[in-house]
């Protein structure tokens, strides 16, 4: 299996954990720490970590039998070469799975209040997965499916501290550096207590409630 743009890995250890034979591809980084502890599972297995970037693919065709990229799109200088090139990689009955973010995903939100503040680009999910589809479909891939990808983020919802933490959080991820930033981190609190949901008491914090904010994905699987 192909995990693309992997990040800190924690996609390609869960398939290591399950039994998948795992490379990943990411661009090299001048710090290559966090990646060396990410390139192993949990049990120590290695998984093999080849610098590259989404558009330009290091491998063979048809070399993987699955391909995963999940949360990259939006990331890469040319998504559709980026789906090419997964197409190209992957073997006559593969399956490819991208993950992308719902459309009210309040993360999301932030960064393109943010961007609207800085005058850049605004991120546009649901066009990534519909043109990744598109092109599945041109290239033989009969079996598309899309499926809600459930997540959360998870804080002390009685802290403002932590609420602060995680819009600034959000912030810097994105655009850290920018002059815009106390804009940026007014537009994202108003965001975040917009967004957060009450879950109840956890067992691990005692007494404190924790509050949720919902970070769901939109799961593309598909198969020749």
């Amino acid at each position: 299996m192909l995990d693309v743009g992997g990040g800190l890995g924690a996609v390609t250890r869960q398939l290591r954990l399950a039994g998948r034979r795992c490379a990943r591809v990411d661009p090299p980084l001048d710090s290559l720490r966090a990646v060396e502890r990410a390139s192993f599972a949990d049990d120590g297995t290695p998984i093999r970590l080849v610098p590259g970037r989404a558009e330009a693919l290091p491998f063979e065709d048809g070399a993987f039998d699955a391909v995963v990229a999940t949360w990259t799109l939006q990331y890469v200088r040319d998504p559709e070469r980026a789906v090419s090139e997964m197409i190209r990689v992957a073997a006559p009955r593969a399956r490819i799975v991208i993950v992308q973010a719902h459309p009210e995903n309040p993360v999301v939100r932030c960064y393109n209040a943010c961007a609207a503040i800085t005058g850049r680009p605004l991120a546009h999910h649901g066009f990534l997965l519909a043109r990744a589809a598109e092109a599945l479909a041109g290239h033989g891939f009969t079996s598309i499916e899309l499926m809600p990808a459930p997540a959360f983020v998870r804080f002390d919802a009685t802290s403002s501290r932590e609420r602060e933490q995680l819009a600034a959080t959000i912030v810097d991820l994105n655009f850290a550096g920018s002059m815009s930033r106390p804009a940026m981190l007014s537009r994202a609190l108003e965001i975040l207590r917009e967004a957060q949901e009450t879950v109840g008491v956890s067992a691990d914090a005692g007494s404190d409630r924790r509050g949720a904010m919902a970070d769901h994905g939109v799961l593309l699987s598909a198969r020749r």
